[in-house]
């Protein structure tokens, strides 16, 4: 079993260690956890200002709270707008998705497809990059170094582009314009690869992360072997590049992509979140097929966290942290949303900075 620390260590010596696959002084937790009155509570604070003291108040929480690393700082106003008489106003994540409650039509979804991802209003990639990186160094700073902020780029942006048109549009497209589609692929990977050259030489982090979400409850949105044909190759050009600049290879997909995880970990993800617990992902299995080969983000159950009781939420900590830490290579994640009640929060965050018992949890956990 590789060395345990049980001295302190800063964000980025803990990331390290977990892709290392050591264990630090406590188990990393990956998060983010925009809820206004958990924020509230734990900072004493109310969340009001500028975007930039709303950034300071949330990483003020964050700290306190114990995450060790993340990829955005998004404010708790991006998705939950708090007003004099109420908590919950309108939820950005979902205006975000594509056209509200409009459906495009084919022919719509077509022609915006193409002014979207074939013409050339996108900047340079070398002056998205530096705008990129100028925000990167900011937050840094805001965050200081109890949390360490990891760089979220595109790569073929898939997930980007079916939500753009709609995903029955772009089953469709699929099909009838599968030259489009992949050229719009094609491109997009390149110019992931100028950006991060960009990233690469002048961000002295040890991780970028990317994420297309690939899944759905239980296999995957599009077959393997057109992942297989047309994505996972470009991902491959993406981890590459991450690799030539001396850095890890962090992937992001919602649902249960275990039927593709040898794919991804052949390709070169050297880290996967969120190993969603609700779409069947099974992290103990997952721990004990891939655990010494790939950092394992993730797992705790969503309903749990919202819905259960404060102990029960602690009882599904301890299940991450005894299935996926033993060994290293593994970050507490899942579960917590702006929805998520205080007391359930509490439990979950103070539960994974004190439970010690994966140390001792080998046979349960799998680890190495």
């Amino acid at each position: 079993m590789p060395a345990t620390r049980s001295t302190p260590c800063n964000a980025r010596d803990r990331v390290l260690l977990a892709f290392h696959h050591e264990e630090a002084d406590r188990v990393p937790i990956f998060a983010e956890c925009r809820n206004v009155p958990f924020i509230e509570h734990v900072t004493g604070r109310r969340l009001a200002g500028t975007p930039e003291e709303l950034e300071r108040v949330t990483a003020e929480a964050y700290r306190q709270i114990g995450i060790v690393a993340l990829r955005t700082l998004m404010t708790p106003h991006w998705g939950i707008v708090k007003g004099e008489d109420y908590d919950v106003r309108w939820d950005g994540y979902l205006n975000w998705k594509v056209g509200g409650e409009r459906t495009f039509t084919y022919e719509e979804a077509t022609a915006l497809f193409q002014r979207k991802w074939l013409g050339n209003s996108r900047p340079a990639p070398a002056d998205e990059a530096a705008a990129y990186l100028r925000e990167v160094r900011r937050l840094q700073a805001i965050l200081g170094d109890a949390i360490l902020f990891i760089p979220m780029l595109s790569a073929c942006s898939l997930e980007s582009m079916y939500h753009s048109v709609g995903i029955e549009n772009f089953s469709l497209m699929i099909y009838e314009a599968p030259e489009a589609v992949d050229e719009a692929l094609e491109r997009n990977t390149r110019r992931a690869e100028q950006i991060i050259d960009v990233v690469n030489a002048e961000y002295d982090g040890p991780v970028i992360h990317s994420g297309d979400d690939l899944a759905m409850k239980g296999k995957t949105i599009f077959s393997p072997a057109w992942l297989r044909a047309h994505i996972f190759p470009r991902l491959a050009r993406v981890a590459a590049r991450i690799h030539a600049g001396g850095k890890y290879f962090s992937f992001h997909s919602c649902g249960n992509v275990a039927q593709v995880l040898p794919d991804l970990l052949a390709l070169g993800v050297d880290a996967l979140d969120p190993l969603e617990h609700t779409a069947g992902m099974d992290l103990a299995e997952l721990k004990r097929l891939y655990g010494d080969r790939m950092v394992l983000i993730g797992n705790a159950d969503a309903n749990v966290v919202q819905m259960g009781t404060p102990e029960a939420v602690r009882a599904e900590v301890r299940r991450c942290l005894d299935e996926g830490a033993p060994g290293g290579g593994y970050f507490l994640s899942g579960g917590v949303t702006q929805a998520t009640p205080v007391r359930n929060l509490l439990a979950y965050f103070h539960e994974a900075r004190t439970y010690q018992g994966y140390r001792h949890a080998g046979a349960r956990g799998g680890g190495s």
